[in-house]
């Protein structure tokens, strides 16, 4: 195809492609979108893991619960600070738990145990998961009937 210039010179003008600019732009633009999916995406999987986390730390909890009904004893669950585990102790034995989804304990109740009681009562305690790396954290709190939120 040729086109006719403004000093009325004429030239051949390829009519397929894209110039430079087009491809730097579009370039561009994935790039950026790229990046928003990654960083939204790092965010969700922390949340995620937390969740996880925070999910396995009730199961603990509610079991320690259970175990001190069916004992009508005492049983509780052994928090320490920057640990990834649980222990669950009852009269009916010792049990470890890991926490999952790569959470930690950020912060357990001063004597580093919540203990439950066979008529329903529990330790007011209030704990702190948080991940490594991360800026997320969740808190799981049990009040002294023995309620878990």
């Amino acid at each position: 195809m040729q086109v006719r210039c403004v000093n009325g010179s004429r030239r051949n003008k390829s009519v397929s492609g894209y110039t430079l600019i087009e491809l730097s732009v579009a370039s561009s633009i994935t790039a950026l979108t790229a990046l928003l999916v990654v960083s939204g995406t790092r965010a969700l999987v922390s949340r995620s893991s937390l969740q996880h986390g925070k999910a396995d730390l009730v199961s603990a909890l509610l079991e320690a619960r259970r175990l001190a009904f069916l004992s009508g004893d005492v049983a509780g669950v052994v928090l320490r600070p920057g640990a990834d585990q649980i222990t669950i102790e009852s009269s009916y034995g010792v049990s470890r738990r890991l926490i999952g989804g790569g959470a930690r304990i950020e912060k357990s109740p001063a004597r580093g145990r919540v203990s439950f009681r066979a008529s329903g009562l529990a330790d007011n305690a209030t704990i702190r998961l948080s991940r490594t790396g991360s800026a997320h954290e969740t808190v799981i709190v049990v009040n002294q009937r023995g309620m878990i939120r």
